[in-house]
């Protein structure tokens, strides 16, 4: 996974969740640390960058960051873009 910042994004600053199956109310800072630790428990690898780009190349996908590239049959994104 490629993180630029906080992991969890919004759930990390929100005070208390009280709404997430099988969770009784935990601050959501805690509980994106227990997804991540969950995830990295099946082997998910979390890499700190800016994603400068993206490009299919050869039937894969090439992600470019600040620290170099990566490349991948699947990519999902997951961010918030400005509507113009």
């Amino acid at each position: 996974m490629l993180e630029k910042g906080v992991i969890g994004g919004q759930i990390s600053l929100t005070e208390c969740v009280e709404n997430y199956p099988a969770v009784d109310a935990m601050a959501g800072f805690d509980l994106a640390q227990a997804m991540l630790r969950q995830a990295e428990s099946y082997g998910l690898e979390t890499h700190y960058q800016d994603v400068l780009g993206l490009e299919r190349l050869d039937g894969l996908w090439r992600v470019r960051t600040n620290e170099g590239s990566y490349r991948a049959r699947a990519v999902i994104i997951s961010d918030r873009f400005p509507v113009e």
